[in-house]
């Protein structure tokens, strides 16, 4: 007999009216929803299964229509509308349900969260940033592990949906953001970056922690946000504290694995 456990159903919100989705011909001040289709595949990967996906324009309230139509969902991620601006759909739509902060971290400054009515019913709600990157980032700081508790692959309690981390050094060196955390996407070294930095080149089997992974950013310019080409090379993200201004060759740092292997092994640490 095994036990077992339904998927977390989530229902993924993408807003702006100049957003076409994916593969469709671009209109004049058009362009695709690269968020819905880069959400699609990180809620899967994390153990998820998608309920819809909603697009919507830029009225509150035709955002509260398509949600108070939406099938029943277990979670809400939304993507954009949620900064400063006088027409932040998202923020406007969801004010009275969601809390919404400016948080110091680079990519992904605006995050909300709260609960919302969804259908028939009401499910929780993380509201990321409209940014590509600040959303693959955001999914995997705030998203992912609360999805694998959802779908009971980890343990209830107090802290566990925080991101593992694993030991990694710097390969080659970058700037950081004074007063921010900077999450930069990195790829692991080649033996030839590992070398030239100093290292022991790595293993082609994957490190068991405490072994530090030598890591390099996956873009020259860091941890920008418009750095989208970028994404699919990134193997870690970096978690650079907000007092360090600058990562030097053989420094030590933490990074997030992308690979959702721990949650996916239901491990916990």
């Amino acid at each position: 007999a095994l036990r077992v456990h339904p998927r977390p159903r989530v229902l993924i919100v993408t807003t702006g009216a100049e957003l076409a989705a994916a593969g469709d011909g671009l209109a004049h001040g058009q362009i695709p929803d690269s968020n819905g289709f880069l959400l699609r595949g990180l809620v899967e990967e994390a153990g998820g299964v998608v309920a819809a996906h909603l697009r919507t324009g830029d009225s509150p309230a035709q955002l509260r229509d398509a949600l108070d139509r939406a099938p029943q969902a277990d979670l809400v991620i939304t993507a954009g509308g949620i900064s400063q601006g006088a027409h932040e759909v998202v923020r406007r739509a969801l004010g009275a349900d969601a809390g919404f902060h400016r948080v110091a971290q680079q990519p992904g400054g605006p995050q909300g969260v709260g609960r919302t009515r969804v259908g028939d019913g009401e499910a929780p709600v993380i509201c990321l940033p409209g940014n590509p990157v600040s959303v693959f980032v955001s999914f995997h700081v705030y998203v992912a592990r609360a999805l694998a508790v959802m779908a009971r692959r980890l343990p209830k309690r107090r802290g566990i949906t925080a991101p593992r981390t694993a030991p990694a050094v710097a390969a080659a060196s970058w700037r950081s953001p004074r007063g921010k955390t900077q999450f930069i996407p990195l790829r692991a070294a080649s033996a030839d970056e590992a070398g030239a930095a100093g290292l022991p080149a790595p293993s082609a089997a994957p490190p068991v922690p405490p072994v530090a992974i030598p890591v390099v950013p996956v873009h020259a310019l860091g941890s920008r946000s418009h750095l989208v080409a970028s994404l699919p090379g990134a193997d870690f993200i970096g978690v650079v504290p907000p007092a360090t201004t600058r990562v030097g060759l053989g420094d030590q740092l933490d990074v997030i694995d992308c690979s959702h292997r721990d949650a996916a092994a239901g491990g916990a640490r």
